[in-house]
């Protein structure tokens, strides 16, 4: 399969002209953005097209999260965060409802919806919803 929006560094890692490596890796404490992300290349596409398709900048306000950041170390395995998902933030209303509607027609089967924040996920299986 092929991802035409995909780069990636001598070391493999992934990046997208609108996501940077710094953007798209861990942001705890522990690790320091050291540890490189491992979100899935279709996963990643997924993003860059809701990305292109919401037309504006943001920077993910969480993408990949290692296995020591404080959210993932309380759980039994390892969230979407750690393959698939990201947080994007919103400002009201509009923003929200926009990213939720492009990231159904993009396939997304995750989507959290907080008051200044949208998760979206591409996990395998039927789509689940929530309010944080």
């Amino acid at each position: 399969m092929t991802y035409p929006y995909l780069h990636h560094t001598e070391k493999g890692e992934l990046y997208t002209e609108n996501f940077s490596i710094a953007e798209l890796r861990c942001r705890c404490n522990t690790c320091n953005r050291r540890v490189a992300h491992k979100i899935k290349p279709e996963a990643l596409q997924k993003h860059q097209e809701l990305r292109k398709a919401l037309g504006r900048r943001y920077t993910p306000s969480s993408a990949f999260r290692c296995h020591l950041h404080p959210y993932e170390i309380a759980k039994d395995k390892p969230g979407e965060h750690n393959r698939t998902a990201m947080d994007i933030p919103v400002k009201g209303g509009l923003q929200r409802a926009k990213v939720v509607q492009e990231a159904l027609k993009l396939g997304a089967t995750g989507i959290g919806v907080a008051r200044d924040y949208v998760h979206v996920d591409f996990r395998p299986g039927p789509l689940v919803m929530w309010v944080y």
